[in-house]
């Protein structure tokens, strides 16, 4: 994976991730938008061979790239809690 920077400001981020396809993208972005601080999430996918997409991120008063810090840590332990209530639900199976 690849990340590239396109636009800093105050409060806004852009940036270009290559080799990745969009679905980690789409948790972070829902988190994101869960921030009251986050006015605006979003990434376009360039073209679904091409595995090259761009996110952006646009805050009120506060700095973009710690919310994104932010929704990365609570995706990470959102994809925790999935994968231990997997684990679960597989040890008390009867297949």
């Amino acid at each position: 994976m690849k990340i590239d920077l396109i636009s800093k400001e105050k409060e806004f981020i852009e940036f270009q991730i290559t080799s990745q396809d969009t679905s980690i993208s789409s948790l972070i972005h829902h988190e994101l938008l869960s921030d009251p601080k986050v006015t605006f999430s979003g990434y376009t996918d360039s073209h679904p061979l091409t595995k090259t997409f761009n996110f952006s991120v646009r805050t009120k008063s506060s700095d973009p790239g710690k919310s994104l810090q932010a929704s990365i840590k609570k995706t990470i332990k959102n994809i925790d809690i999935l994968e231990a209530e997997a684990k679960k639900s597989i040890k008390k199976s009867k297949f």
